[in-house]
């Protein structure tokens, strides 16, 4: 049967509609992934960068429930969030970035429950309606378009907390950029801001005022024995733990010693340090 001309406009119009919403949804979708990657980080540089990479790939395979409970868990929170501390033994800059929404529990609870009933208005657009239409029917497909606006007008208000939630993000990225990129920001990453923290630089600078002579140098080959007396597990990865091969060089690095030079008794030379 051949569809009225009033039939026919409202189809286009409902057809618009439709794929109007799901692309609606599809921002969605692609804001909670975009948002669940790059939320309550932390670790080291190279680790972040890990993560995130792991953590793309396997949202790109959650489907929009999984993504909205995820959501829920890692943004909204009724008790206060424990901020995770880094290490003890620090080996270079570590950063935690973590994005929480502290709320009552009637809101909570009220949260899920709408978004929960976004993901089921979806599914119903996707999956189911096609036996709730009437394809020859007027009135069938202008029921159809109110449904599909009052839908939009609860898409909406969903992505645009996703956009304020990634914006916010975005702009405090670039804030810490524009720090990190700035002098104070460049000593702040400085290997030897590190180093100092370390424990073997920790230990060294304990034993110096012990081992000095009283013109207050110490040999280095006596702080090198006592370091490997007491800390004999972190002498053994001096290369791959602090990057330097041997002890002056990681203590050069860490710019709080100075060095000197004495001849020995059997014609060698003996290195020195102190404490700047």
């Amino acid at each position: 049967m051949e569809l009225s001309t009033e039939c026919e406009k409202a189809k286009n119009e409902a057809q618009r509609k439709i794929g109007r919403n799901l692309i609606l949804y599809q921002q969605v979708e692609f804001l909670l992934k975009l948002l669940l990657r790059n939320i309550n980080l932390s670790g080291y540089p190279e680790d972040i960068i890990r993560e995130k990479e792991k953590r793309k790939k396997e949202l790109s395979r959650q489907t929009l429930g999984n993504l909205v409970g995820q959501y829920v868990e890692n943004t909204y929170s009724v008790d206060p969030v424990e901020i995770k501390e880094g290490p003890d033994n620090l080996k270079g800059p570590y950063f935690s970035f973590s994005n929480w929404v502290e709320v009552d529990a009637d809101y909570y609870e009220k949260k899920k429950e709408k978004l929960a009933s976004f993901v089921e208005q979806r599914n119903e657009l996707v999956h189911h309606l096609i036996p709730r239409l009437d394809p020859l029917s007027l009135e069938s497909w202008m029921e159809l378009e109110k449904y599909l606006d009052q839908q939009r007008e609860e898409i909406l208000p969903e992505l645009t907390e996703l956009q304020d939630i990634i914006k916010g993000l975005k702009e405090s990225g670039e804030m810490l950029m524009e720090f990190l990129n700035s002098d104070e920001g460049l000593r702040f990453l400085a290997p030897s801001r590190w180093l100092r923290q370390s424990p073997l630089v920790t230990l060294l600078r304990d034993i110096t005022p012990q081992a000095a002579r009283p013109d207050g140098w110490t040999s280095l080959p006596t702080a090198g024995a006592l370091i490997q007396k007491h800390a004999p597990e972190e002498r053994a990865v001096l290369k791959d733990k602090y990057g330097h091969n041997t002890l002056k060089k990681l203590m050069m690095a860490t710019r709080l010693f100075e060095f000197s030079e004495e001849a020995t008794s059997s014609g060698g030379v003996r290195i020195l340090y102190r404490l700047k």
